[in-house]
């Protein structure tokens, strides 16, 4: 998919691994467990955004919905 090689997705993957690397290093410099669980879950968020994909195909056409197909029910 185009979007996957574009510049601005290419920044973004790259800031999400540098937040990821720098959330792990403070994990393991802290002796707090509340602040290393919030870490966690942020780390757990960037993976997912990094991981993200779109569920239909941009180049096939958008999927029908209620309003576009006329459906009104």
């Amino acid at each position: 998919m185009e979007w996957q090689n574009h510049p601005v997705t290419e920044v973004l993957k790259e800031v999400l691994n540098e937040r990821m690397d720098e959330a792990m290093g403070q994990i393991v410099d802290s002796s707090d467990a509340e602040f290393d669980r919030f870490l966690k879950g942020m780390i757990h968020a960037f993976r997912e955004m990094a991981a993200w994909e779109p569920e239909f195909d941009y180049q096939e056409g958008e999927p029908e919905d209620e309003v576009s197909s006329g459906d009104a029910s």
